[in-house]
């Protein structure tokens, strides 16, 4: 997965699934790495 507008480019490990994330105020590129049945606990 790649950030169209900062180039970061992440490659995860095989079973990992990396979406995109808005950016906010402070982070121009974020992704959410974890597995696809991972459950989101916000940490």
């Amino acid at each position: 997965m790649t950030n169209e507008v900062s180039g970061l480019a992440v490659l995860p490990p095989s079973g990992y699934a990396v979406p995109p994330i808005a950016p906010n105020r402070t982070k121009t590129a974020r992704f959410k790495v974890k597995k696809p049945d991972d459950r989101d606990t916000g940490c």
